[in-house]
């Protein structure tokens, strides 16, 4: 299906849902229990933090989007969460409306996470949630007309969000059954009862990376035969936010480092695979002795559990 982004139109937050901010302030406080789950301001886990003893005064009802409004790293993302009662810190903010179920939550989502670069920098969203504006797919009449509401429930301009679009659009998405070889059978326990504690520095050579800015690079595809990953501050697509020109003077790292981020979405760690560039506050891991890329992989995922 045809996207037609061209045709959609603005839509304030506030006039989509009915907000409701999280209960939970000291996360400490909880009681130890299986029955509830608490929630927290991380994109990582679908914002899962750990399960919990039910408490019915401090509990959201579920079926809504999950705003992010505070938290190192993961402002600006949003989340949808089933129909399950849960705990959610002061830092989210549950979005409901009449018309969500979780096609349309995956939908309105994901276009929610597109504000998310607004707030890389320390920024809160908060205050500014029922303001934000997005843009979504209208209704029209059989003619191409926008169907305009009278009542002006969702606009001042009376426009109409298609909320069947959505549905018809997640749902005609196709991709394979996921599938591994992996069963379980033969992974050996971790024990880490027996592990001990180390100093990234005395596990690696820390090193600060080139500080490079995007914006005085020159962006290309992640074909281009001369192109360079530019990895950055960002939990996803394995930090790599571009792809970009050779500078004059800049040597790209190797392939095969680590990377951590030390701010933005902190702690985010990736074993690039292939050459790049390091924009700011980016940490280069060496390894003190060579490893293989399996044990790399072990390591990264180590760190990245330590992430808030």
């Amino acid at each position: 299906m045809d996207l037609q982004v061209g045709k959609w139109q603005e839509f304030a937050i506030g006039r989509l849902f009915e907000l409701q901010a999280g209960k939970i302030n000291n996360a400490s406080a909880l009681e130890d229990g299986t029955d509830c789950e608490y929630f927290g301001a991380k994109w990582n886990d679908n914002a899962f933090m750990k399960p919990c003893k039910y408490n019915a005064k401090l509990v959201n009802k579920g079926n809504c989007i999950m705003f992010i409004t505070d938290g190192q790293g993961s402002v600006g993302y949003a989340l949808y969460k089933d129909d399950r009662e849960f705990m959610g810190t002061i830092n989210l903010v549950m979005g409901y409306s009449a018309f969500l179920n979780p096609v349309i939550g995956m939908f309105l989502a994901t276009v929610i996470c597109r504000e998310r670069e607004r707030y890389s920098f320390g920024r809160k969203w908060k205050k500014t949630l029922a303001q934000t504006v997005i843009k979504l797919p209208i209704q029209h009449t059989e003619d191409g007309t926008p169907v305009i509401d009278s009542q002006k429930t969702y606009s001042n301009e009376g426009y109409l969000p298609d909320w069947q679009f959505m549905e018809d659009y997640i749902q005609s998405l196709h991709s394979k059954p996921l599938t591994t070889r992996v069963t379980g059978e033969d992974v050996p326990e971790l024990r880490t009862e027996t592990w001990e504690g180390f100093c990234l520095g005395q596990v690696f050579d820390v090193q600060y990376g080139i500080n490079m800015e995007l914006n005085a690079c020159k962006e290309t595809t992640p074909d281009d035969p001369e192109g360079i990953a530019f990895v950055a501050r960002t939990a996803e697509n394995n930090g790599v936010s571009a792809y970009v020109k050779p500078v004059r003077g800049k040597i790209p790292q190797k392939a095969g480092t680590i990377t951590c981020a030390g701010g933005g979405s902190v702690l985010s760690t990736f074993v690039q695979d292939r050459d790049f560039y390091s924009g700011r506050d980016l940490y280069l891991l060496h390894t003190k002795e060579p490893l293989s890329l399996k044990i790399k992989l072990f390591l990264v995922t180590i760190i990245t559990i330590m992430a808030p």
